[in-house]
């Protein structure tokens, strides 16, 4: 939100960068440290003539965009505009240096060139240091020269054409709709919207028609009389001279100015009073009329209607404006339609400086209400400036171009295009004019977007507040509530939009189509709840369907304790499968503690608090779709998950026919962010709204929680966000740099000119989480997962001794790996126990197999068990010469005599004998080649 400051004396006026819905308060030292005005720390902050409250909050009135922010009390006066329209009347400066300048009537007034706050100054020369002198009195205003040396003519609204009478010197009433010239300005008494009174002719008029009635027709009836009388008809003759006098009067006589077309007036600073007062009685596009629809607009927080739009006037996208005073009449053309942006192309362009304002109090995205604008002015225009969306105006130009359709003199008001001539009547404003009408056009944007209910296109949760850096991460722990507040965007008004997953969930469901910023609010929920709640307390669990690129590297923070990225059968039965041995684990710690209820674990009870999880699925359709069997878990987890401390997040871009009735029973939190189909809206927010969110606001999301209202946000990024106060991109003043670091919680690795909102911002985020975790409460014990990491993809016998007890090994099995039993939530060895019978290993080749019977003939050499091995030569035994040397026959299908000679012996073997035979089938048919098949016929014996 782009505002001015105006630091005191002696001190250039800023352009800032002010972060919206922000406290005064908090912004004043930045505002100090950039300003370079060490008193906006403490001394009073004005907009107009209202000294502003430290809790007034940035983007609400009048701090809106466009403002003018004053330190200290000095040369603080109350915005003329403003302040006409909630009089009851005012003046209106229609011609002359001060054009589309507004002033408020009340009580007694001066207009000149004097500067006092309850004159309207004029800057025009020709108008004396005190000119008139206005007063209001009940419903009537009343106007007299104080002794000026040019004087005054006052013009009725009926008889624009005449030249006026001169303002006397004592009181005489002023007429809405009257004007008064004074010098080169000319002013018009104006009613307010709520009391707009008719410009009517007096009743004299009226007197006027009559007298010429009179003077047709008693001459006629006299000459009558007279040759009823004396018999002579030549006096009939003396009858024709009255019609004939008043056909002579009523030529005389002006016209009904509503019957004349307007002119335009030409430029606002050119031209005598008297001749521009002679020469319109209206305007298409008034200046004055402009101003004071934005100033109503700015009051009501709803933006005006635009006026005649720039493309009417340029059908083919090209508009030149010629003559003297085409500047005024073309800045007043551009924002009276309220263009979407203006681009300046030329040597003219200081002189548009207002255009800046423009955009600044643009906050909700698709707050357009017209074309860009490309404004060449001291350039030779080129036709591709122009294009879709853009309207090219050709400012005064020395040669029209041919490819340019359009042109508007300025002077006259004559409009010449492809459709004809016409007349495009323009009062003009001044370029003082143009700079504050441009600053309220973007406060009634701003005033809209926040004041109004409306949203930001774009918020971070650096920007609303949440500590970056590991200080603040510690503070935020340390005062951390009993609920599980997630701060996820921004609501109207600039509050902060919150869910509290413990006391409005206990579930939440996200839906949203591709682009429509489904991943980032569950990225917002994960980081806001980690930011606000140490992993002491708060424990996370990620699956994420998607390969798992949705978190990235927020799985990395100390709170998550187990991460599924695959849509893997097996690995989504795990995760539920350890989900539900959690549920019964904390069902088992209630009942130790004797509660039915997490919230209701006693304080001062020895076993450590298990702790929330909250698990995040992220397109769970995709699990009810391919793993239906699975949803009956998922079920009983969401409805047992309440009291037992166990949240459930569920993201889809299809929600329909996929959330059954028991989800929903216990879904009391439902965002729907852009869907692409009113029934998915429906099916989740049971409106259709959502289907209805334009794809240019991703992260625009509906919130229903439970059975209240519709709820509209904007969700937030992860991210630094911009600083609360910085110099607008385009202000030339000379400032101290703003300060690299504002806040004792921003990540000083980031530069605050630019923000990462990526990866690398992630990634130090997640550093700095850690860095606080390792500084809080050391010896805490953490949440545990609900289900182990994966099983390692190599393991050692070295590594599997840890898990059993060397010193007292069991002699009657041989362990072989780790088995993962995830609905115990444990891991054990996996181990084969000879005595109850023999050993089958299928798998394809390089699954495996060898290693397998290698580990067990290892194992059982080193507890002197007599080990034979067929297929597997000694180059795949380990390395260990001396265990080897207990090794026995070693040989291979490929020497079937040895092979039988074996299988024979072994028939009558000791106890404690290994055979470990690779490819037993290739080992079957070398046999049965050996003694008519006799081998063969041993081996089955032997097995």
């Amino acid at each position: 939100m782009r505002v001015s400051l105006s630091p005191g004396p002696g001190l250039p006026e800023l352009d800032l960068e002010l972060a919206a819905g922000v406290t005064l308060d908090s912004l004043r030292p930045l505002l100090a440290d950039v300003s370079g005005c060490p008193a906006a720390r403490t001394a009073p902050l004005a907009v107009g003539g209202l000294v502003l409250d430290g809790t007034h909050r940035t983007g609400t009135f009048p701090l809106v965009a466009g403002a003018r922010l004053r330190v200290g009390h000095t040369e603080m006066s109350d915005d003329g505009d403003l302040a006409a329209v909630r009089a009851r009347w005012h003046v209106a400066v229609v011609v002359g240096p001060d054009a589309g300048r507004l002033w408020p009537v009340a009580g007694r007034i001066g207009v000149g060139r004097a500067a006092k706050d309850t004159s309207l100054q004029l800057t025009d020369p020709c108008v004396s240091q005190s000119h008139l002198q206005v007063r209001c009195t009940g419903r009537r205003v009343r106007v007299r020269d104080v002794g000026s040396a040019n004087g005054a003519r006052r013009t009725r609204a009926w008889a624009r054409h005449r030249l006026g009478g001169v303002v006397p010197r004592w009181w005489t009433r002023w007429r809405a709709g009257d004007r008064v010239s004074l010098g080169g300005s000319v002013l018009e008494l104006r009613a307010s919207a709520a009391a707009r009174v008719s410009t009517r002719r007096p009743r004299a008029r009226l007197g006027r028609r009559a007298l010429l009635a009179g003077t047709a027709v008693l001459p006629a009836l006299g000459s009558l009389a007279l040759v009823a009388g004396t018999g002579n008809p030549a006096l009939l003759a003396l009858g024709l001279a009255g019609p004939a006098l008043a056909g002579i009067l009523s030529t005389l006589r002006p016209s009904d100015p509503a019957s004349n077309a307007p002119a335009s007036s030409g430029p606002a600073s050119s031209g005598t009073s008297e001749q521009v007062g002679a020469a319109e009685t209206g305007a298409a596009v008034d200046a004055c009329e402009l101003a004071a629809t934005a100033a109503r607009a700015v009051l009501v927080g709803e933006p005006p209607e635009p006026g005649p739009q720039l493309s009417a006037l340029a059908p083919a996208g090209v508009l030149a404006v010629c003559g003297a005073g085409a500047r005024d009449v073309a800045a007043t053309l551009i924002l009276a339609s309220q263009p979407a942006g203006v681009e300046v192309i030329g040597a003219g362009g200081p002189r548009w400086a207002w255009s800046r304002w423009l955009d600044s109090g643009r906050i909700a995205a698709g707050d357009e209400t017209g074309p860009r604008v490309v404004v060449v002015d001291g350039a030779e225009p080129l036709p591709e400036w122009g294009g879709p969306g853009r309207v090219v105006v050709l400012v005064d130009p020395e040669r029209v171009p041919s490819w340019c359709t359009a042109r508007l003199d300025a002077a006259t008001g004559t409009w010449d295009g492809p459709d004809g001539v016409r007349v495009q009547a323009v009062r003009p404003g001044s370029l003082a004019w143009a700079q504050n009408q441009a600053r309220r056009l973007a406060g009634v944007r701003s005033v809209r977007a926040l004041g109004s209910g409306g949203l930001p296109d774009a918020v971070t949760l650096g920007g609303l507040g949440l500590p970056m850096g590991a200080p603040g991460i510690l503070g935020a722990w340390a005062s951390a509530d009993s609920g599980l507040r997630a701060l996820v965007g921004a609501g109207p008004e600039g509050r902060d939009a919150e869910v509290d997953l413990a006391r409005e969930g206990p579930h939440v469901l996200v839906a949203g189509t591709t682009g429509s910023g489904k991943s980032e609010l569950l990225r917002a929920i994960v980081t806001s709840l980690a930011l606000r709640y140490p992993p002491t307390a708060l424990a996370f669990a990620l699956v994420d369907f998607k390969g798992g690129a949705g978190f990235g590297a927020l799985a990395g923070l100390p709170h998550v304790v187990g991460t599924v990225t695959d849509l893997d059968a097996h690995e989504a039965a795990r995760a539920l499968g350890g989900l539900a041995a959690e549920l019964r684990r904390r069902k088992a710690l209630l009942a130790r503690e004797g509660v039915a209820d997490l919230r209701e674990w006693p304080a001062g009870s020895p076993v450590p608090h298990p702790g929330r999880l909250v698990v995040v699925i992220d397109e769970f359709r995709a699990l009810a779709e391919s793993l239906p069997d699975l949803m009956g878990a998922l079920e009983r987890i969401a409805t047992q998950g309440r009291s037992l401390g166990v949240h459930l997040v569920l993201a889809t871009q299809r929600p329909s026919g996929v959330v059954s009735a028991e989800l929903r029973a216990n879904v009391a939190l439902r965002f729907a962010l852009r869907v692409t189909d009113t029934g998915d809206s429906s099916d989740v927010i049971e409106v259709p709204d959502a289907a209805h969110i334009p794809p240019s606001l991703p992260g625009r999301a509906l919130l229903r929680r439970g059975p209240g209202p519709i709820e509209e946000l904007q969700v937030a990024q992860v991210g630094l966000g911009d600083p609360p106060v910085r110099l607008a991109p385009s202000s030339h003043a000379t400032a101290p740099t703003p300060p690299a670091e504002i806040g004792s919680s921003v990540l000083t690795a980031l530069p605050i000119e630019d923000p990462s909102q990526g990866a690398d911002f992630d990634t130090q985020l997640v550093a700095a989480v850690h860095e606080a975790a390792a500084g809080w409460r050391r010896g805490a014990q953490r949440p545990g997962a609900p289900w182990l990491p994966a099983l390692p993809t190599e393991l050692t016998l070295g590594e599997l001794s840890h898990w059993t007890a060397p010193e007292q090994p069991d002699a009657d099995t041989l362990p072989f790996g780790l088995a993962d039993v995830p609905e115990q939530q444990r891991r054990e060895v996996a181990a084969w126990d000879p005595g109850a019978g023999h050993l089958l290993a299928v798998g394809g080749p390089a699954s495996g197999r060898s290693t397998l019977l290698v580990t067990l003939g290892t194992v059982a050499l080193s507890r002197g068990w007599a080990v034979h091995a067929v297929g597997l030569p000694a180059d795949v035994w380990p390395g260990d010469h001396a265990l080897l040397h207990g090794l026995g026959t070693v040989c291979g299908p490929e020497d079937p005599r040895r092979l039988a000679l074996l299988v024979t012996l072994l028939r009558e073997a000791p106890p404690r004998t290994l055979l470990l035979v690779d490819d037993a089938a290739e080992a079957w048919r070398a046999l049965e080649h050996v003694a008519r098949g006799g081998g063969a016929e041993r081996f089955a014996e032997l097995l």
